[in-house]
């Protein structure tokens, strides 16, 4: 039952309390004054609160993200509503019980003009996350150990390949035997790309993502990415145009090796889709940030594609923007990066109508 179906005066308080109860999952009743109306039973045990006589929110949820403190007028605001429905929602968050215990949570909170008439402020609901947290970690783990275990043979076979390739040994084969040689090669560098990627997803879910940041200028390192990628757009009859700003790109403070594979992740994929006209590049500039813009026109993203396209392995086999075809994790990577810079990643395109890709950066970068 939702709680927009829920019509106070139509239940017995009773019934209402035997309803909130019987849920697996922690229900709050805020008056409007921020005082504790109702607590439903599963609530009670997982904060540990049995006694919740003049309690007031701020006694019950001391929420915290990361290392910063939530504000409660955020989940349940004071003021009065003008349309009904959800006002807060958010996962990741650490709840203390009263006795001290930290857990993680999720929360989301409800207004609604029938809960005024009846005195109450909002109703907040709290899930408890911790065992999925923890199966996610199990996850996690066994992925990273499993990559960096397959890393070994990789670079062993990668070895024994390269010598292989050595003119000497050559030298004696025939043009089908160093056809042979010349696809193993491709298969080992694919399955070192995708083990190297797996890698980076790793730590990027375990939050270590390291920079190395360096002063860099935006516009030298777009042009370097380009020079790479002019062959293979000219092999598909597209233009690169790199229009140089009119105004001064400032050097940033960034990891140059992580945005110069962000930049090159998105034009390589910008040129795949694209069957003819160009890429271009332009750049902007304002007192809050600076931003790359790579426009295409390729096929464009249809809306129902936009909407998960930053998800974690959402693979959309149309999308201008796959990094690795078939792992649907590359624009999930391109935007971490972009994130632990303190910038973001945003996506505009329609169907047939091309892609627009920005990366923006905080101007507090600039050196």
């Amino acid at each position: 039952m939702s709680p927009q179906d829920i019509k106070l005066e139509n239940f017995p308080k009773k019934i209402l309390s035997d309803i909130f109860n019987s849920l697996s999952e922690g229900v709050i009743l805020v008056g409007i004054n921020q005082n504790i109306i109702f607590l439903n039973t599963y609530l009670k045990d997982f904060l540990e609160i049995y006694n919740t006589e003049s309690l007031v929110l701020t006694d019950v949820l001391k929420i915290t993200k990361k290392d910063s403190v939530v504000d409660l007028n955020q989940i349940c605001p004071s003021a009065e509503i003008i349309s009904n429905g959800l006002v807060y929602s958010e996962n990741a968050l650490f709840i203390e019980t009263f006795k001290g215990q930290t857990k993680l949570v999720k929360i989301s909170s409800y207004k609604y003009k029938d809960f005024f008439e009846n005195d109450i402020s909002c109703l907040i609901t709290i899930t408890d996350d911790t065992k999925e947290q923890e199966l996610e970690k199990m996850k996690i783990d066994f992925s990273s150990q499993s990559v960096h275990i397959l890393r070994t043979p990789v670079s062993i076979i990668r070895n024994n390949i390269d010598f292989l390739k050595r003119e000497s040994f050559q030298n004696k084969l025939d043009e089908k035997e160093k056809e042979f040689i010349k696809g193993l090669s491709e298969g080992a560098d694919r399955l070192q790309n995708i083990v190297e990627t797996m890698i980076s997803l790793n730590d990027i879910q375990n939050e270590k993502i390291r920079l190395l940041s360096t002063s860099t200028n935006l516009f030298s390192l777009t042009r370097e990415v380009i020079k790479g990628l002019e062959k293979t757009a000219t092999d598909k009859n597209l233009k690169i145009y790199l229009i140089e700003p009119i105004y001064e790109i400032p050097n940033l403070r960034i990891d140059s090796l992580k945005v110069y594979d962000v930049i090159e992740a998105i034009i390589k994929n910008a040129i795949k889709f694209t069957s003819e006209g160009n890429i271009t590049i332009t750049f902007e500039k304002n007192l809050q940030e600076i931003a790359l813009k790579i426009t295409d026109t390729g096929k464009g993203i249809p809306e129902a594609g936009l909407k998960n396209l930053f998800n974690k392995f959402y693979h959309y086999k149309t999308s201008a923007l796959n990094m690795e075809e078939g792992l649907g994790i590359g624009l999930y990577i391109c935007k971490k990066i972009i994130e632990a810079h303190g910038g973001n990643i945003e996506v505009r395109s329609k169907e047939k109508e091309g892609t627009q890709v920005l990366l923006k950066f905080p101007i507090t970068l600039k050196v």
